[in-house]
């Protein structure tokens, strides 16, 4: 079985270019979550409500590090 990767993004020209890629589902939301809570919370509640997982399935969080960023990743 093939893994569905789907990509949360709350910038519309990210979203669309996302589209383009072969194999991934993107989904724009208002608003991105700052920390990983927030942030699995959203994913699941999101996936559920597309009904593109069900119960046991496994749920992977990548989040990216801002170049210029002190902080490192928006997840705390």
């Amino acid at each position: 079985m093939k893994p569905l990767i789907v990509a949360f993004t709350d910038r519309p020209r990210v979203y669309h270019w996302m589209n383009w890629l072969w194999g991934v589902k993107p989904m724009l939301l208002e608003t991105l979550p700052i920390t990983f809570a927030g942030m699995l919370a959203v994913a699941k509640n999101q996936l559920k409500e597309r009904q593109l997982v069900s119960k046991g399935d496994k749920i992977l969080i990548l989040g990216d590090i801002p170049a210029q960023s002190p902080q490192g990743t928006k997840f705390y």
